[in-house]
């Protein structure tokens, strides 16, 4: 009869041979829907869940702040100034409260100064066109 060696090596006994493994070497059943990962509870009932995990609230201050930043980017740079404004403060509420939203409203600053930026180049195009225009049309030989 073949009997698999059990010698003693450096890490303790080991098999040749095939070897049975049960649940307990590999954990706890996840499949099984009706076991909790707690187990029973003292007196044989469920325990009950665990608790949630609560976060702290966003400040709506650096949502509208970045919202407000976008578009003034895409549709009217003119409001950059009012998201510049809102991201300011929803800082300062933030380091005030501890709230969530610091990104966004760092997102609202920088969104609306680009949004400055825009406008600043638009009002500088439009002046210096109509300022070429006017030049142009003061060159021009007058009528007879």
């Amino acid at each position: 009869m073949d009997t698999p060696d059990t010698g003693s090596g450096p890490e303790g006994p080991t098999v040749d041979g095939p070897v049975a493994v049960t649940q307990e070497d590999v954990g706890p059943d996840r499949s099984d829907p009706t076991r909790h990962p707690y187990g029973p509870g003292p007196t044989g009932q469920a325990p009950y869940p665990p608790p949630y995990l609560l976060r702290r609230p966003t400040n709506n201050l650096a949502i509208t702040a970045m919202i407000v930043g976008m578009v003034g980017i895409i549709a009217c740079p003119l409001v950059g100034g009012v998201a510049v404004y809102l991201g300011n403060r929803a800082r300062a509420e933030i380091r005030r409260s501890g709230e969530d939203g610091d990104g966004m409203a760092v997102a609202g600053v920088v969104t609306g100064w680009i949004g400055v930026g825009l406008s600043a180049l638009t009002m500088l195009f439009v002046l210096a066109y109509v300022g070429f225009f006017a030049l142009f049309l003061t060159s021009l030989p007058s009528a007879p």
